[in-house]
């Protein structure tokens, strides 16, 4: 049993005498997994997010170069202080919260089925 044990998990034999002498005496013990939370700041506030839904509302979601470019513009041209953070976001970070933030994925997906119309049946191919 132990071999076939350490062959699936490719455990050593110290590595395998080591949890056969501890299931011994403990008995069988499960090892939670625990999450840490990183020790970083956010860079990004909800209020970013919600000022890059809201630009991304307004222009229909454009590429990601020109949506930072409207945002250094809403800072630098309109003097918009609460872009001030939001406008120096990258256009890779943007792309990935885009895609990855749970606020701004279920934001714009409500958005999209308030607006949702049905395509123009008037207009016919060529």
């Amino acid at each position: 049993m132990l071999t076939y044990v350490k062959k699936i998990t490719s455990y050593s034999d110290i590595q395998m005498k080591r949890l056969v002498k501890e299931w011994k005496d403990v008995g069988l013990k499960y090892r939670e997994k625990t999450r840490t939370s990183t020790s970083f700041e956010r860079k990004y506030k909800a209020e970013d997010i919600a000022l890059l839904i809201k630009t991304d509302i307004a222009h229909k979601t454009i590429n990601g170069k020109a949506t930072k470019e409207i945002l250094r513009r809403e800072c630098e041209v309109f003097g918009k202080k609460e872009y001030e953070n939001i406008s120096n976001i990258s256009v890779s970070h943007l792309y990935n919260v885009r895609n990855t933030s749970r606020v701004y994925l279920s934001a714009t997906a409500i958005i999209n089925l308030s607006t949702n119309s049905t395509p123009h049946t008037s207009l016919s191919p060529l």
